[in-house]
């Protein structure tokens, strides 16, 4: 059995309303297994976050401020070497 290694990544993902999709994209990005995957919402109002944290991503809610600060945000909240 081949063990795989956890990468020293952070994957961020900005999000608002992705209620539809952000099960598959986190599903993908969990399977390349980075140290950590930080969703970043920008105010959904549908389950995009129930769901991102049942899935065991780290969910930050910076509110409305716009993709440029979400991205802040993510990078800011990363604790790994690469993002």
């Amino acid at each position: 059995m081949t063990t795989h290694a956890v990468l020293p990544v952070s994957i961020n993902i900005c999000t608002y309303n992705e209620e539809q999709d952000i099960a598959g994209c986190l599903a993908q990005a969990f399977a390349n297994r980075p140290a950590e995957v930080i969703v970043i919402d920008g105010g959904s109002t549908d389950r995009t976050v129930e769901i991102a944290r049942a899935m065991g991503a780290t969910v930050l809610q910076p509110g409305v401020k716009g993709l440029s600060s979400q991205r802040q945000a993510g990078i800011d909240a990363s604790t790994q070497p690469y993002i």
